[in-house]
């Protein structure tokens, strides 16, 4: 049952700092917020179910990862792309008795379905927004082989035992994909902010609207992340985002800067160099917790990662490099 996970007391003070394709100097961290055991409502994703004969493949040429490496132990994080490379959104996709699961942001969700629509054409492939039989919940624990099967410990592992557990980077987090009316309510103690910030922290890049075909994927690890494919062959955005990896042009990255809870936000919010005042990054996301704001930049260059760096709020705010949690 989902609330034999969402019962267990404890708190979770690991930090464990994944690997990155980017490497750069460290400014001394703010205390590290901790979030008990728990589980969370995610209300800000959504579902979208993919099925049909063609399913597997309609996706294999839609987005960035190799669909047929997943298996009822392994999901993948993956983007899907418009035609010059940019992310439309940023997914998790889970495949479970044939039927194709994408986790994404709810704000995103419109916008995804009625472009993948647009691909179907011939295919014998049904696209289902927000699937009733489903629902999906987040959970945090101290242990994962503290529980009876283990919990997966690589990301992105998978368990499927009744609920479906997939491991997220960022200590002991998985995303619960369920069938609807198996967890309660009121077992659902954390919120969509608090795991926004640990989302942010462990380096996974969700994003609005607003971000929406702003980047290529190596932007924003997804690379690193292993949700890019470079020899699966064609899908929408392939030719630019390989090209880049071959050429080496990968110039932006992402990074995760830390500054005080109490700086002033505004639509064009960025990242300053402060010798000069010149933009140096631009913020794919960012969640408060405590006294304390976290976001997920894209940098211009990995050089400015070592700058001196403010936010262009009204007290041109310090802003520190951190690692990812």
């Amino acid at each position: 049952m989902a609330t034999d996970f969402c019962q267990k007391p404890g708190v979770n003070n690991q930090v464990c700092c994944r690997p990155s394709r980017i490497f750069h100097s460290v400014s001394p961290l703010m205390t590290q917020p901790t979030i008990a055991d728990t589980c969370f409502e995610l209300d800000g994703f959504s579902l979208l179910s993919v099925t049909g004969e063609d399913a597997a493949r309609f996706l294999q040429g839609q987005l960035t990862c190799d669909v047929r490496t997943l298996n009822p132990t392994r999901a993948s994080i993956a983007a899907f792309c418009n035609a010059k490379g940019r992310v439309i959104s940023v997914l998790t996709l889970i495949e479970r008795d044939g039927e194709f699961v994408l986790i994404l942001p709810r704000s995103l969700l419109t916008k995804v379905y009625d472009k993948l629509r647009m691909y179907v054409l011939r295919s014998k492939v049904t696209l289902t927004p927000d699937p009733e039989h489903l629902q999906l919940v987040g959970l945090q624990i101290t242990a994962a082989d503290a529980h009876q099967p283990p919990l997966p410990t690589a990301d992105f592992g998978v368990l499927q035992a009744g609920i479906i557990w997939v491991k997220l980077p960022g200590g002991q987090r998985y995303f619960g994909l369920l069938e609807q009316g198996k967890a309660a309510a009121d077992d659902l103690s954390g919120t969509m902010a608090e795991w926004r910030y640990l989302d942010i922290s462990a380096g996974l890049p969700w994003f609005d609207e607003a971000q929406s075909e702003q980047h290529i994927p190596q932007t924003l690890n997804l690379d690193a992340l292993g949700g890019i494919s470079f020899e699966k062959g064609c899908y929408t955005g392939q030719e630019i985002i390989a090209r880049t990896h071959y050429l080496g042009k990968a110039k932006r990255c992402l990074g995760l800067a830390e500054c005080n809870a109490d700086m002033t936000t505004h639509a064009d919010l960025a990242i300053l160099s402060a010798s000069d005042a010149v933009r140096v990054g631009d913020i794919v996301a960012m969640q408060t917790h405590q006294q304390t704001c976290r976001l997920l930049v894209a940098f211009h260059s990995a050089d400015d990662m070592a700058k001196c760096l403010i936010l262009n709020d009204a007290a041109n705010s310090p802003v520190r490099i951190i690692p990812f949690q």
